[in-house]
């Protein structure tokens, strides 16, 4: 019998993981997860954390704390295209041999 895994499930999956090996490493008190691919899905953040309880040593008594950031996916694209202008310029002066 095939399992089907949906893309959230997927990707739930992905991040769990990472998140599961820093809090058995480091054990902090938070982890902010950021990123374009994350940005406003604030209800992903329950399905990481069912996720990584079972990999995480302690996650028992110990909550998983995640929190994404306040940007919005707007904010990473003017970023990017901001970065990618400077660059661009940056070329355009330097001289081509």
């Amino acid at each position: 019998m095939k399992t089907r895994m949906t893309l959230t499930t997927l990707v739930a999956l992905a991040v769990a993981l990472p998140v599961s090996r820093v809090e058995n490493l480091i054990g902090p008190d938070v982890i902010v997860l950021s990123g374009y691919g994350l940005a406003e899905r604030e209800s992903w953040r329950e399905r990481i954390v069912q996720k990584a309880r079972p990999l995480t040593l302690g996650a028992e008594t110990e909550p998983i704390r995640l929190e994404f950031p306040r940007l919005k996916r707007e904010d990473y694209l003017r970023e990017l295209a901001r970065t990618t202008e400077t660059f661009a310029v940056k070329d355009r002066a330097s001289p081509t041999t």
